[in-house]
């Protein structure tokens, strides 16, 4: 290949660093350069794939029927013979799906989810390397890659992204077909004839429709992708390099040979694993302080990697989450052996992986806990923390009690972290108490996680095991043998360091910590109080005391710390050294309460009266509650892919980590009520989360319902966002309203208040509160005179960040239909007409003449909502501001019109009257339009929650089949049961539960009586209604795990015809069968205009 990738300048480039000498094939030398470097850089090429059974480019792989693979592998050769070019490339798309990654590939991926600075170069078109979980924003594939599908046009820029049809049309079958019993395909035979394949039977590009579809990848004389280049450039010269691995690849094939060079300018060593480099040295130009092993990749680079990723059936342990062997390197911990190390069964509880989400921005917190528990125990890291532990966090700082998960903002909780460690020749001064000097890392491969139980080894070797009750927390810390004097201390601090106070008494004869430490939240207004009770086991006490900043002393026994008034932070806290115990393990209990200490202490006592021996108990504890939580779904999986159903099963798994339970745990008032909190925030939960849990656990969501009422009976109004007892920042409407009307339309419990609801829906709907940033609705005044928010409103009646007057204007005008759908079910007409009349108003700031332009290119659409000033003349905000397309908008650093999304995103948002947007923008091919455009331009980006319902949307045009395809766009592409697995945010649980009601095949539509109907990507799935008992399922016939029947052809409820494309709650408690016969084309079901989703619209 002629192309040249961008060149890397001398500015800022190091010279060629002199390293020592050491033997080529040195291992053990080779892996103290491995431990100590950062930026490394990998150039794979075919022989990585060569242990999987793939032919390559070279050597015995060279031809195919007497042609040389790389003259077939040119545009000119395509232009010549398009047919025998496909079925070349048809036939290594099916040996690569048939293929699976080897130890090699998963190495790498390995040492990408540890090493964030790790980039990886593949040279090799078979996806392997994703399908080993390979992080993609690590991954830069410089050939394109054997399933993707572009046109021949060269004018055109149409390409298909993951096209894994085998074959790709019907005229390529005999390229993919398995032979019985190792026969060899005829295709290979160059005397076996084979139909010549004209153009004609090769599909057309269906967006230029001149050119046909040909392989997505580069071939000899195209160019490689100049982004792509430029990417590569620019991480090599940001920063120099360690270390460059070069793998299965002669190093001759230009111009991705060439970084071998650039990276050498950049200081790095190079490390070539092939199995002729050791003999033909020069060739690939290996040097004096080089590494060369003439070894199979997919052998060798596990032993290589080893002290960084550990070994490979660790690893792999680590991502699907069973319970850990790697117990053993923690210290004993009586009772846990072996035997927990079970393989995964049909219970969802063995698929649980926590740590999903733990990296890439996921947040989610991984550690111990019990549904919805207030105690969440888990070791705390630096870097990305936001849920406490991350995958990317290379030290531990602390292990603390009490997290949130799936957040975005300020990192939160965190408080009271606990810290072990042996003093260097036994000197207490000579201990690290601040955050920055103790940090360590921790052992890779003795990472342990597993829902109710979290443990890893510190560098240092002491080993930290944790599990919780529901208020308290439970640490083993097993010290190395001969430790004189273990110790722990406490850290009055949490993650965000927001302490402003705080407070610690050391009991000098028990041990005993208690206190408590006054701590902003983290989204949110105010300030909270947290109480602590901790007691130490395992051996009598050596001394006690308190420490401030670096040092330490024993006495006094308590220390008081402020922020002061230069806000000085101040670390401290307390500190407890033991006499050596017999078994090296120090067991710690630690109590929480938001009340007092004494409650804290009655907490830890009455929830864990056992401390010693109380830990597999607390486990077994966790392992049964998780799993009754889990019960109501059985899945027969029909062949789905374990990755799937790790990640359906802990996407449920992680909507029940929050809210949390505090009730007995509320200072701020007395009731009989429930108290939840942790609703962070509503804005993203109340399309998805609060909807599935009505459905798996209608009792919590009941309680979760009547909380938010509580809230409104002693606040005035319910919650928007709520964190450790304060009020969080509403960011869109008062979106509790939806919460309450889904409840209500699917009859989720008679022992709701449905009045006092009734009356919390027309406070947020007619009290503007004074201050309407934390609760409540503002502008109301202009809401009712004006019937819309107005841009730069003057709102004298309130006060609150006076922005997102368009994404406000859509969402309280749903919030008003969903009053008047409760007001209509209580049998209050003039309620549900008046609001029925403002859940209209959405129209009002729709501008049919505005255009939408990207780079300067006209979009083509015309019509967008847009701001509107008191006076009725226009403001102005570009349509694709807020998107994956321009700047990100915060609502605390650059708010804008539209909430966290553009207005295109925007643009879809008018739920209960689908029919009339629809009219608005023209018909349905009109908003099928919009809806192609917005899905496949970079705007829609599914990790924020307004994107989930437009996936669905095709429904409401008669065309369910389209709403299919984006569903099998967005999964296999952004979901999986890495660390990295999830798009952001996890948002509480928001995008697992996107993920599972996906994988379910029923989507609901928040705040009606209205799921969506698409095939589940499993054979068949049930859920036993908790409180009816009855059993729904829903079954696909004709169902194949390579998801080419995806389309509904007829459908049956209870065995009688079912042609609309939704359905309602009552197929859940009252438990219906429906049965979805699957083709692979799109058929007529669920097309009429009577069987699409119900769309309200004014005096209808």
């Amino acid at each position: 290949m002629d192309s040249t990738p961008a060149d890397a300048s001398a500015s800022g480039e190091t010279s060629t660093t002199n390293h020592p000498m050491a033997p080529h094939n040195d291992i053990a030398a080779f892996h103290q350069v491995l431990k100590s470097s950062r930026r490394i850089l990998a150039l794979c090429g075919a022989g990585l794939s060569a242990s999987s059974g793939l032919p390559t480019f070279r050597g015995a792989g060279g031809f195919w029927r007497n042609y040389d693979a790389t003259q077939l592998a040119t545009v000119r050769a395509f232009k010549m013979d398009a047919g025998i070019v496909w079925l070349f490339y048809s036939y290594r798309r099916h040996l690569a799906l048939k293929a699976e990654p080897n130890m090699g590939h998963r190495a790498l991926a390995a040492l990408a989810r540890r090493n964030m600075d790790f980039l990886c170069l593949t040279q090799n078109v078979d996806n392997l390397s994703q399908r080993a979980e390979h992080p993609s924003s690590q991954l830069k594939c410089l050939h394109g890659s054997l399933y993707d599908i572009k046109c021949s046009n060269e004018s055109c820029d149409w390409i298909q992204r993951g096209n894994f049809d085998d074959p790709f049309c019907a005229a390529l079958a005999p390229a993919s077909v398995d032979m019985p019993n190792g026969e060899p395909l005829p295709l290979l035979d160059p005397y076996h004839r084979v139909k010549h394949i004209g153009e004609d039977e090769i599909p057309k590009c269906p967006q230029c429709k001149k050119g046909i579809q040909r392989p997505g990848v580069v071939w000899f004389g195209e160019d490689l992708d100049a982004n792509m280049m430029m990417d590569i450039s620019a991480w090599m010269r940001a920063e120099p390099i360690d270390l460059m691995f070069v793998i299965g690849t002669s190093a001759q094939v230009y111009p991705a040979a060439s970084y071998i060079d650039k990276a050498r300018k950049r200081g790095a060593r190079i490390v070539t694993i092939n199995p002729e480099a050791e003999d033909e040295a020069e060739m690939y130009k290996i040097k004096p302080g080089d590494f060369a092993f003439g070894k199979d990749a997919a052998e060798y680079l596990p032993i290589l990697l080893e002290p960084v990723i550990g070994k490979p059936d660790e690893d792999a342990k680590m991502r699907v989450s069973v319970k850990l062997l790697a117990l053993a390197l923690l210290g004993s911990v009586p009772g846990i052996t072996a035997s927990l190390a079970t393989q995964k069964s049909s219970n969802g509880f063995s698929y649980i992986n926590p740590l999903i989400g733990t990296a890439n921005g996921g947040n989610v917190f991984a550690g111990a806990t019990l549904p919805y528990g207030l105690a969440k125990a888990s070791a705390d890291v630096d870097g990305q923390n936001t849920g406490g532990f991350g995958i990317e966090g290379p030290n531990v700082v602390g292990f603390s009690s009490v997290h949130d998960s799936g957040t975005g903002g300020n990192p939160s909780l965190g408080n009271f972290p606990l810290f072990p460690q042996v003093c260097p020749d036994d000197e207490l001064n000579n201990c690290k108490f601040r955050i920055g000097d103790r940090k360590l890392p921790y052992v890779n491969s003795s990472l342990v996680a597993q829902p109710g139980h979290f443990g890893l080894q510190l560098e240092s070797g002491i080993g930290a095991n944790m599990t919780v009750s529901q208020h308290a927390a439970l640490y083993r810390f097993t010290f190395p043998k001969g430790t004189k004097h273990p110790l722990v201390l406490l850290d009055l601090t949490d993650l965000w360091q927001s302490r402003q106070n705080a407070s610690i008494q050391v009991d000098e004869k028990s041990g005993r910590m208690t206190g408590n430490g006054t701590f902003l939240p983290s989204f949110g207004a105010g300030s909270y109080v947290m109480h602590f009770c901790v007691d130490f086991y395992g051996s009598s006490i050596h001394e006690t005391g308190v420490w401030v900043n670096n040092r330490a002393g024993t006495e006094p026994k308590q220390v008081f710390l402020t922020r002061g008034f230069n806000l000085f932070f101040l670390e401290g806290g307390g500190f407890v050294r033991l006499n050596p115990p017999s078994d090296g393990v120090v067991t710690v209990r630690m109590g929480i309460s938001y009340m007092n200490s004494a409650q804290a202490c009655r907490n830890a006592e009455s929830e864990i009266p056992r401390p010693v021996t109380d830990f597999n108990r607390l486990v077994d504890n966790a392992e049964k509650a998780w799993t009754e939580k889990l019960s109501p779904i059985s899945i027969k999986s029909g062949g789905a892919t374990d990755d799937l159903l790790t990640s359906f099963w802990s996407g449920v798994y992680r909507n029940m980590i929050s809210p949390q339970n505090y009730t007995g745990e509320n200072p701020l008032w007395r009731s009989d009520k429930p108290y939840f909190d942790s609703f962070y925030c509503i804005w993203d939960s109340f399309r998805v989360q609060h909807p599935l849990l009505t459905i798996l656990d209608p009792h919590a969501q009941t309680q979760m319902v009547e909380a938010l009422l509580d809230i409104y009976k002693h606040e005035g109004w319910m919650p928007d966002c709520r964190m450790s007892l304060c009020k969080g920042w509403t960011q869109g409407g008062s979106n509790a309203d939806v919460v309450i009307t889904d409840a209500f339309v699917k009859n989720l419990s008679s022992t709701i208040d449905w009045e006092l609801a009734l009356d919390a829906v027309l406070a947020d709907a007619e009290n503007e509160p004074l201050e309407w940033s934390y609760h409540g609705r503002g502008g109301l005044h202009s809401w009712k005179s004006l019937d819309y928010i107005p841009y730069l409103d003057f709102d004298p009646y309130g006060f609150g960040t006076n922005s997102r007057s368009i994404s406000r204007t859509l969402e309280y005008a749903y919030d008003d239909y969903c009053i008047s759908e409760l007001a209509s079910g209580l049998g209050r007409g003039d309620l549900r007409r008046k609001y029925q009349q403002r859940a209209m108003n959405w129209k009002n700031l729709w501008k049919a003449d505005q255009t939408s332009f990207i780079n300067g290119t006209d979009t083509g659409f015309k019509g967008f909502f847009q701001p509107k000033y008191q006076n009725g003349t226009w403001g102005f905000q570009d349509p694709i501001a807020c998107s994956a397309l321009a700047d990100f908008c915060s609502l605390t650093t650059n708010p804008s019109e539209t909430f966290e999304a553009s207005i295109w995103q925007y643009l879809f948002y008018v739920p209960h009257s689908v029919s009339s947007l629809i009219s608005l923008l023209g018909g349905d091919d009109a908003m099928i339009s919009r809806l192609d455009f917005f899905h496949t331009s970079g705007l829609a980006d599914i990790s924020n929650e307004p994107v989930f319902f437009t996936v669905f949307l095709y429904h409401y045009t008669g065309r369910p089949a389209l709403s299919t395809e984006r569903i099998h766009q967005y999964v296999p592409s952004d979901f999986n049961s890495s660390p990295g697995g999830l798009p952001g945010n996890d948002d509480s649980g928001a995008m697992g539960a996107f993920l599972v009601f996906s994988v379910m095949g029923l989507f609901p539509v928040a705040g009606q009586n209205v799921y969506l109907i698409s095939p589940p990507f499993v054979e068949e799935i049930s859920i036993k209604h908790p409180v009816t008992g009855k059993t729904a399922t829903v079954r696909n016939i004709g169902f194949d795990a390579s998801y080419k029947n995806i389309y509904v052809q007829s459908a049956k409820v209870n065995g009688k015809p079912w042609t609309k494309s939704w359905i309602g709650h009552e197929f859940f408690t009252e438990g219906w069968t429906l049965e979805l016969v699957l083709g692979a084309k799109e058929s007529s079901w669920g097309t009429a205009l009577k069987d699409r989703p119900p769309s309200w619209t004014l005096g209808s």
